[in-house]
């Protein structure tokens, strides 16, 4: 039998960003945070005022979701468009990591091409959506992990990663640009116990594209993506000391698509963003697949749940690496799905 498919047919808000991922949801305010890699931005929007609509299941049996957009339908776009805000940085950004509750809420660790860094985006300039772009801000690293490593800090950068319960940061590193390098794999996956220095540690070699991470409801596993490998893998976990061990297929994605960022639900299921498939995939426990949500959008980033309830689906997009007609990628999808909430998101340890 087929498993439910669902086709989203327009996004929510058309950022038109180059390379969206690492979406973050700030409850507090109500903002999504995300990322655009390429353009060495961050970006934070205001995720209220907005009616979703329904959406059933185009194959399959399952029950109705929702979905909201395009932004021009809620909120004026260009009134909107004046409210989400872009800081730029000097390099690239590719994860945000929530800082302690007494840091505000716009305080996050950010992880830029060398490391680590603390950053308060209340108190930097920014720019409409729309417009000129703000002037870039320069990094002030807490922790520098290429610091003794001579040129792979010059041809790496941080992707992707998450925060364990005791507020570990675990955040990989990858090439910038794969042109004309014989053997790609040669990023990291680092735990930060804290960001005092010496509190850093390089848990997995020999990475691709590191990207989707997280952890067993029993906290006894960890699941980790590397997407050159095109397979999510299952370590041992021991939740006190940060110790993996044992890695293990546990899901795979052959041919062209592949896994790319992930988030899960606080039942244990996992949301795996596919890349070249237009697709975030629903998995249960066991890492069989269980549903499908399908984008206009080639390359799917990463999704992340928030809103008031933490059962809204939000996805990020890049534009595809080859010109397809129509596709919408860059944009940001935004989807409620009814009977799920997602596993709330961590805060990191200074």
């Amino acid at each position: 039998m087929a498993i439910p498919q669902y086709v989203i047919t327009e996004p929510w808000i058309p950022s038109e960003c180059q390379l969206a991922e690492g979406p973050v949801y700030v409850p507090e305010t109500g903002t999504l945070y995300f990322v655009d890699i390429k353009r060495n931005e961050v970006l934070a929007a205001p995720t209220g005022g907005f009616s979703p609509y329904k959406v059933k299941p185009s194959t399959g049996v399952g029950p109705e979701i929702e979905a909201y957009g395009p932004v021009g339908q809620g909120p004026d776009l260009d009134g909107y468009a004046q409210r989400v805000r872009r800081y730029r940085f000097t390099e690239p950004i590719g994860m945000l990591a929530r800082a302690p509750i007494e840091a505000g809420p716009d305080t996050f660790v950010v992880l830029g091409q060398r490391g680590p860094a603390v950053v308060d985006f209340s108190k930097l300039a920014y720019a409409p959506l729309r417009g000129p772009a703000p002037a870039p801000v320069a990094l002030d690293y807490a922790v520098e992990v290429y610091a003794d490593k001579g040129e792979l800090g010059d041809l790496c950068r941080f992707n992707d990663g998450n925060v364990d319960s005791k507020g570990r940061i675990w955040a990989g590193t990858m090439l910038k640009t794969f042109d004309g390098v014989p053997d790609p794999r040669i990023g990291s996956l680092y735990r930060f116990d804290s960001l005092r220095p010496g509190a850093v540690a390089e848990v997995v070699s020999n990475c691709g594209i590191p990207n989707g991470l997280g952890w067993s409801k029993d906290e006894t596993k960890m699941y980790f993506t590397d997407s050159k490998r095109h397979c999510i893998d299952e370590y041992d976990y021991d939740a006190e000391s940060g110790a993996i061990s044992n890695p293990r297929l546990f899901i795979s994605v052959p041919g062209v698509p592949t896994a790319d960022g992930m988030t899960m639900s606080d039942e244990g299921e996992f949301f795996v963003a596919v890349w070249g498939a237009n697709r975030v995939r629903r998995y249960d426990q066991t890492g069989r697949p269980v549903e499908e949500y399908v984008f206009p959008a080639e390359s799917i980033t990463c999704p992340v749940f928030g809103g008031p309830n933490h059962d809204e689906l939000f996805v990020t997009s890049m534009v595809a690496e080859t010109e397809v007609p129509g596709d919408r990628g860059g944009d940001i999808f935004r989807i409620r799905l009814p009977g799920v909430r997602g596993v709330a998101y961590k805060r990191a340890s200074l």
